[in-house]
């Protein structure tokens, strides 16, 4: 949990959702944080929830629309149960998360409530308080259950 990396998951299409993902990426990076926004087309090597799943196990905390989700629901239900990265979603207000999402967020303490943005503007101007302070309180609740 020591890494500054920070994995942003989401829709790349249309446009507008990976300006959002983009927005995203230099929003953390501004923090401090070494952004991997992660495109489903991967390395050949690995399949893709290999792929979301070690980038996650290897990050601080974990970003991800779910706006107009494509493959994020997969994903992220294929680490959230074993990898303890907490993970803050984010979702356009006019848009809701998946039908099962609610399960995640109620099992598992570390996938965080959903930040609902108005816009780009809105997620912007308020990323520090409610993206980035979120997960880095339960970063530090998750840290102080492993040490002695």
């Amino acid at each position: 949990m020591a890494s500054k990396a920070v994995l942003i998951l989401g829709a790349f299409s249309p446009p507008e959702r990976k300006e959002v993902l983009d927005a995203v990426k230099r929003k953390l990076r501004e923090e401090g944080y070494a952004p991997i926004l992660f495109d489903v087309d991967g390395p050949d090597s690995q399949d893709a929830t290999t792929t979301v799943t070690t980038l996650a196990r290897l990050s601080r905390f974990v970003v991800i629309d779910l706006t107009d989700p494509r493959s994020s629901p997969y994903e992220i239900a294929s680490f959230a149960r074993e990898v303890p990265t907490v993970i803050r979603p984010l979702v356009w207000d006019e848009y809701r998360e998946f039908g099962m999402f609610a399960d995640l967020q109620r099992n598992y303490e570390w996938v965080l409530d959903t930040f609902r943005y108005e816009g780009l503007e809105h997620l912007v101007a308020s990323f520090n308080e409610e993206v980035v302070r979120p997960a880095e309180a339960m970063v530090k609740v998750l840290r102080a259950r492993l040490q002695p």
